[in-house]
């Protein structure tokens, strides 16, 4: 078909409208695959972020049962978030940095760590393992999703495991 008479045929970019536009459908599957994907990196980010708090809370019963007093006890956890938040990764970014470390060293560094689970558990779901920082010296540990989770769950089972053998041993 011409649209005028210079013989310019309709649906070129000269009219306006893009020789081969998708039809709307294409447009209607893209967002449901890509509301679906949001939804699965949201929902796997909660479940993290959950697993997270209950290994903290996992690691306070633990340091309650093995403290004398109440305040003890608090100050004890305190301590250990401190540890795991700030002063772990930095001493480990440190030795990251000053050493040529083997991937098992670095692997170990992120096992140690429930919060530094979580920060590769989430890079890798957003797609952010490669480039540089952080992110690439943590892309060469070869540490799977599942691997982690069963650390994260392993984290949030074993200081209770362990402080109900303490509790159970104790003489009342």
């Amino acid at each position: 078909m011409v649209s005028s008479a210079r013989g310019i045929p309709k649906g070129t970019e000269r009219d306006g409208k893009a020789p081969s536009s998708p039809p709307r459908c294409w447009d209607s599957i893209r967002r449901r695959v890509l509301q679906v994907t949001a939804t699965t990196v949201a929902a796997g980010f909660l479940a993290g972020a959950v697993a997270v708090g209950a290994a903290f809370l996992a690691i306070a019963v633990l340091v309650s049962t093995l403290a004398r007093e109440k305040t003890h006890a608090l100050g004890g956890v305190l301590l250990v978030w401190v540890w795991f938040v700030l002063v772990h990764d930095l001493l480990a970014l440190g030795v990251v940095a000053a050493f040529e470390l083997p991937e098992a060293v670095l692997s170990v560094f992120v096992l140690t760590n429930p919060t530094s689970i979580f920060r590769v558990l989430v890079l890798g779901q957003l797609g952010t393992t490669a480039g540089s920082g952080f992110a690439a010296v943590l892309s060469t540990t070869g540490l799977s999703t599942p691997g982690l989770v069963a650390a994260l769950l392993a984290w949030c089972v074993l200081p209770v495991a362990a402080a109900g053998l303490l509790v159970s041993r104790r003489r009342l």
